[in-house]
């Protein structure tokens, strides 16, 4: 490359390195991440979201006090359904709902006890 060429380069270059970061500032500072959220509830312990696609996605911040807890589907009636899975401790688990569901519970199996329900 010549003299003049190196020059053009450098400030295409350098007017690329501002141009595109603002760019991309501007495409993405108005898309809402939190879109896919349907309904949200909190309790002390955790935090249950119903998201699209039937998906269940519970935060658990503190371990439930029983080790035994199971989520459960509830059908239209009120009963429970199909098991979708065990809760063990802190972290956050996803489980998919079927379309027959109409809420779920957490029970605790060993001591007959219902920990919590919700219907959606």
């Amino acid at each position: 490359m010549i003299a003049k060429q190196r020059k053009a380069h450098k400030l295409v270059w350098l007017l690329m390195a501002v141009v595109v970061p603002i760019l991309l500032f501007f495409a993405i500072k108005d898309l809402d991440f939190a879109a896919n959220i349907k309904a949200t509830e909190t309790t002390e312990q955790f935090k249950v979201e119903l998201v699209k696609d039937r998906t269940i996605l519970i935060t658990l911040s503190k371990p439930l006090p029983s080790s035994s807890s199971v989520l459960y589907e509830i059908d239209a009636a009120g009963k429970l359904g199909k098991v979708m899975g065990q809760l063990q401790g802190k972290g956050t688990y996803e489980f998919q709902v079927s379309e027959a569901a109409s809420g779920i519970a957490i029970v605790d199996k060993i001591k007959n006890e219902n920990i919590y329900t919700t219907t959606f």
